[in-house]
């Protein structure tokens, strides 16, 4: 492991568009940050090309961006993604780590690509193994390959992401041994320790050398931890989170996790989080947020609203969200047929992204 610590980076700074913090005059709120990005769903259906190729075709990811750059894209969306449209990437895939542990990856023409579970339900003494290198087991080897063939495609000397990332503990437990998981706390809490230990220490191996070999960053992601209860969340996932991040040597703690409740939000303290983002969790509102969560915390306009939303309805949430000032609001462009409802939030936003947020808007 480098011995010096380690900055975490969020999905959103590396993959997308970043709104800067203004300062504000004053008393008045600061501006509001915003950060967006162009999905790989987006590109795919724009091509009419399956999705699957986005994770695994070398050809049709470097046709896919050359025609991106060259019109399929409409001209103000180009300019705002211009900077992830300089070079083609894969698409982002996290299921690495659990591949390099012998989980199959399955592979819908049409989908994103999931993992099987290869613990039984029952397999306490469940045997599992690390690699010898990590970048030569499960998919990383194929990874590697496609991305290289992007790159000789593509010429330049352009650099190509990989896309690589691992699950935090509980989301990892459950990917390998299925739901039934959720169980092991009551029916045998030692073998539970056991796993997450394991997935702790072989999970921060995994990207300790990914990071080293290809120099990409990370971020920490367990959206099932929040299945567990605040009543077990103490014992099975705090001190797992905290060991992940000092095993990485993380100077800043970025969390995200979808399924937290209120009574959650309490163990972010315990684990030295210092950003909190919530993703497209259904059970926090910005009110719970504001009034519960003990770090500054994210907010994202969901793709779900993104698709049933009007414009202007969009643009109330919008505005509503900045009112409770979070460290930043995501929106995404999933979808082809919401290029107009992308462009207006985006309009809106990096107006408010220099103007106080507590100012009046036209």
């Amino acid at each position: 492991m480098n011995s010096k610590e380690t900055k975490q980076s969020p999905p959103s700074v590396s993959e997308g568009v970043r709104g800067r913090l203004g300062a504000g005059s004053g008393d008045a709120p600061p501006a509001q940050t915003y950060s967006c990005c162009l999905e790989y769903t987006y590109l795919a259906e724009k091509a009419g090309v399956p999705l699957s190729r986005m994770f695994w075709d070398a050809a049709t990811i470097v046709d896919v961006y050359r025609k991106a750059r060259a019109g399929l894209v409409p001209e103000p969306i180009a300019e705002v993604f211009a900077h992830q449209l300089a070079a083609p990437q894969l698409a982002s895939l996290s299921y690495g780590h659990v591949s390099a542990l012998g989980c199959p990856i399955l592979r819908p023409e049409n989908g994103e690509p999931s993992p099987r579970p290869i613990i039984r339900p029952d397999d306490y003494e469940f045997r599992l193994e690390e690699p010898a290198d990590y970048m030569m087991a499960g998919i990383l080897p194929e990874r590697c390959r496609v991305a290289q063939e992007v790159e000789t495609l593509w010429g330049d000397g352009c650099r190509v992401g990989h896309g690589l990332n691992a699950q935090g503990p509980i989301t990892t437990a459950i990917l390998l041994a299925g739901h039934d998981f959720l169980m092991w706390p009551y029916d045998n809490p030692a073998a539970a320790h056991r796993l997450l230990d394991f997935l702790t220490r072989s999970a921060t191996n995994f990207i300790r050398r990914v990071r080293d070999e290809l120099g990409t960053t990370w971020f920490m992601t367990d959206d099932f931890a929040g299945l567990l209860g605040p009543e077990l969340f103490e014992e099975f996932v705090v001190p797992y989170w905290d060991d992940y991040f000092r095993r990485l040597g993380a100077t800043t703690r970025y969390m995200h996790s979808e399924l937290l409740r209120p009574e959650h939000l309490r163990f972010l303290t315990s684990v030295g989080v210092t950003r909190y983002d919530p993703g497209c969790d259904q059970y926090l509102t910005p009110e719970l947020l504001r009034d519960h969560c003990p770090v500054p915390f994210h907010l994202q306009i969901k793709p779900a609203e993104v698709r049933d939303m009007d414009t202007d309805r969009l643009l109330m949430l919008y505005r509503h969200y900045a009112s409770f000032h979070p460290a930043t609001i995501q929106f995404n462009l999933e979808h082809p047929d919401e290029e107009e409802k992308f462009m207006a939030l985006y309009q809106l936003a990096h107006r408010l992204a220099v103007e106080p947020a507590g100012g009046k808007y036209t």
